[in-house]
């Protein structure tokens, strides 16, 4: 109540600016504004908005008491219902003019339109060509360019250089070669 009291006409701007931004992009599907207590204020989705008696609380998670700390986070990857499309959130401190964090802006970031830019990327040398995928940070691949792959939700974990960089992510900055066997059997170094 006190929220609808004081913020009501901000609702509108905030409503028009997420449904001009969400129109602007390819990955975002759905753009929420969080109370502090986890109320959603106003939701956005490529559809519209959300009508208020559809709008519900956001279930406590480490990203968004990251965000109430002031700190922007980023969730783990999960597929929505019936859908084979990986997705993740992101959630970001709103701060007042005195700084505090007064709520939480959590965007939905959908990776199917990644796909396509990653089936475009090759690497290598001569007649040698590579291709690049993507695994969160449990090791699951969540982006390839054959999307069936991808489809089968497969854990990558166990490939020595995914293992290899899990276990020390600040590998990444410093490079490095690892010879593997992929998911048809061919070395991949």
């Amino acid at each position: 109540q006190y929220y609808r009291e004081h913020y009501a006409s901000d609702t509108t701007i905030i409503a028009d600016a997420a449904i001009h931004a969400l129109g602007n992009s390819q990955y975002n599907n759905k753009i929420t504004f969080l109370t502090r207590s986890g109320k959603e204020v106003v939701k956005i989705d490529k559809l519209g908005k959300t009508t208020e008696r559809d709008l519900s609380y956001e279930i406590p998670t480490k990203p968004f008491e990251s965000a109430l700390a002031g700190k922007s986070a980023i969730s783990k990857v999960y597929y929505t219902e019936g859908t084979y499309t990986p997705h993740f959130d992101l959630f970001y401190p709103i701060f007042s003019n005195n700084a505090s964090v007064i709520g939480v802006l959590k965007t939905q970031v959908n990776l199917e339109n990644f796909w396509g830019v990653l089936s475009k990327v090759t690497e290598g040398e001569h007649d040698k060509q590579g291709l690049v995928y993507v695994v969160d940070r449990e090791g699951r691949l969540i982006a390839h360019p054959d999307q069936r792959y991808v489809e089968q939700r497969p854990d990558l974990s166990g490939r020595s250089p995914i293992s290899h960089l899990l276990m020390n992510p600040s590998i990444n900055q410093t490079g490095g070669t690892f010879e593997y066997q992929n998911q048809i059997n061919t070395k991949v170094s």
